[in-house]
């Protein structure tokens, strides 16, 4: 046991922090409501961090670390404060990050979920992706979803981790969780596998190969409901990358496998709130007729056009839910215009409101801008009014 990490590890626990550095040649430091703060303490050594490192790890996860030069695992502290580590190296020394775990697993309306995104965890198959930056709760809100299905219907769970983060007790559902390593050799392995088990939900920590989402994809078509995770700032950029992962050749499949399957993505954005602590924005694509047909026939540049008709359905754009969040005074109008994917909409929509921007829209006054925050401009009288609506929030 290493008193000197578990020192830094009851840190972070007690000052709220989401993630603990400790990288050769640095201070320890950590991730505070986002943002990264060095700890009042030496330097850390590479011996020393090497000396930590194996103290904790068993013998086959340090052949396992030192092979594959990165490495994941679950740990404990004497008090059961739980983290995950993820081990790796930088420049030829060790380098770790826990990310701290809380024990108690929110309901997603704490989170800030939409209302309507919990209830997809009630269907009885399907599929539902989570995506977003690194940090920005995707596994927590994963957790939030199992724990809604484990208190309102009854089943039987099975969830696939790498490691596992959050321990789950059975209540109406009996919930197993495998981790990869310890219960199965590999995510593929555990997934061949998963439908013998008769789950009624799968969860699966992340898509991260091929082989992972061909089966999970395939899992939801039998009749199943599965839940995973994928690296992506947006709803269509997730189902791009899905789509990535498979030879040419299998796309279209893949394509016409999505729209009838698929229920919903779930984007999300981790962003700072008026009282200093950061509040969720999330995108949410729900799997309607005209999202389907997008789908199928390979339009994902459409996709944020098709949220926007088919908010009736539960969805929301990005820009939509940051500004209810600005309406609700949970974030400035400097936070919704930062992290907004179109800045000067949302600096209309702060200075006009939603229907006088849209009726501005549909006139021609001024048009959209997207993601890479490009104004398309109609007319001079366009580019004046974007401006005053931008001098307004900054």
């Amino acid at each position: 046991m290493s008193s000197t990490l578990h020192f830094f590890l009851q840190q972070c626990v007690a000052r709220g922090a989401s993630d603990l550095f400790l990288s050769a040649g640095a201070r320890p430091s950590i991730r505070l409501e986002g943002r990264y703060t060095p700890l009042s303490a030496p330097v850390v050594s590479e011996k020393h961090l090497l000396n930590l490192i194996q103290r904790i790890l068993s013998t086959e996860q340090l052949q396992t670390y030192q092979r594959n030069r990165a490495l994941d695992i679950a740990y404990t502290l004497p008090d059961q404060s739980r983290f995950r580590i993820n081990l790796s190296y930088q420049r030829g020394a060790p380098f770790l990050v826990a990310r701290h775990i809380k024990h108690q697993i929110p309901e997603p309306g704490q989170l800030g979920l939409p209302e309507g995104v919990a209830e997809l965890s009630l269907h009885e198959n399907g599929l539902i992706l989570f995506c977003g930056n690194t940090g920005s709760g995707k596994s927590t809100s994963l957790a939030a979803m199992v724990e809604h299905r484990n208190t309102h219907v009854p089943g039987h769970i099975l969830a696939i981790e790498d490691p596992i983060e959050f321990w789950f007790e059975h209540k109406l559902c009996m919930v197993n969780q495998r981790e990869i390593g310890a219960d199965a050799h590999s995510c593929a392995d555990a997934l061949r596998h998963a439908v013998r088990e008769s789950p009624d939900m799968l969860m699966v920590g992340e898509i991260r190969d091929f082989e992972t989402a061909r089966q999970v994809v395939s899992f939801s078509e039998t009749g199943h409901l599965c839940l995973s995770s994928l690296h992506a700032t947006s709803s269509a950029q997730a189902i791009q990358r899905l789509i990535n992962y498979y030879p040419e050749s299998a796309r279209s499949s893949l394509l016409m496998d999505l729209a009838l399957n698929l229920k919903a993505v779930v984007c999300q954005r981790l962003v700072p709130g008026i009282n200093g602590r950061r509040v969720l924005a999330t995108e949410v694509l729900m799997n309607t007729p005209l999202v389907a047909e997008r789908i199928q026939s390979g339009r994902l540049d459409d996709i944020a056009e098709a949220i926007d008709r088919t908010q009736d359905s539960g969805a929301e754009t990005m820009d939509q839910s940051l500004f209810r969040l600005f309406k609700a005074a949970r974030i400035s109008a400097e936070t919704a215009v930062k992290y907004a994917d179109s800045k000067v909409n949302m600096s209309l929509l702060i200075r006009f409101g939603p229907q006088a921007t849209r009726k501005r829209q549909q006139d021609g006054r001024y048009s959209d801008v997207g993601a890479t925050g490009n104004l398309s401009v109609r007319s001079a009288n366009a580019m004046a009014c974007a401006d005053r609506a931008l001098k307004l929030v900054r």
